[in-house]
């Protein structure tokens, strides 16, 4: 009887490290599921906000094409190219959620300019 205990009780200390070692995994795993939605978060923003430009532009295009633009209008235009040319660059560097967010604020302001031109 007191083998088995003392058999039973190696088995655990020697099956301990595994044990400890599985839960540091799953803890690294479940960091990595968190890290995993804030990345398609992140990128679920950038997409939107490319959708925005995408969107910006065709309006842009379709107003230049109509030859119909005062020249207040053109540099309004011009001035909204520039500050999506200048959002572009900095999409092409890694940033954090405020300034996706304020990208999307400011395409947003853009299209509503837009619209009123």
């Amino acid at each position: 009887m007191r083998l088995g205990l003392i058999i039973i009780l190696v088995v655990v200390l020697l099956m301990a490290p595994q044990f400890s070692e599985a839960q540091q995994h799953g803890g690294s795993q479940s960091e990595h599921k968190a890290k995993t939605s804030m990345m398609k978060a992140s990128m679920s923003m950038m997409q939107g906000n490319m959708g925005l430009m995408g969107e910006i532009t065709d309006k842009m295009q379709q107003m230049m094409s109509t030859g119909r633009m005062s020249p207040e209008q053109q540099k309004q235009v011009l001035n909204m190219m520039k500050e999506m040319s200048h959002m572009m660059k900095e999409m092409a560097v890694p940033h954090g959620e405020e300034v996706k967010k304020r990208h999307n604020l400011e395409l947003q302001k853009m299209l509503k300019e837009l619209d009123s031109l």
